[in-house]
């Protein structure tokens, strides 16, 4: 079960995403939306969490987790001559 943290301000845009119909998910008091979903694979919705960038936050499982910032430090280091 994957754990996504939503910014309030991106509340609206993920009403219109495709995400598994057996997620299950909720505002907080801050705004922002809690999504739990089933996932199999890492590869499989990392690109989704990646193409929201800021928009979203990996709060579990770690194993996702780790793999989002792996990916974000390696893109960062391919920009450090800017």
């Amino acid at each position: 079960m994957a754990v996504l943290q939503f910014q309030p301000d991106s509340v609206g845009q993920i009403d219109g995403e495709m995400w598994d119909e057996a997620g299950m998910g909720g505002r907080k008091e801050d705004g922002s939306y809690v999504l739990r979903i089933p996932y199999w694979e890492t590869r499989d919705l990392l690109p989704e969490i990646l193409r929201l960038g800021t928009q979203v936050r990996v709060i579990a499982p770690e194993q996702l987790r780790c793999a989002v910032s792996r990916h974000f430090r390696e893109a960062l280091e391919a920009y450090e001559d800017c």
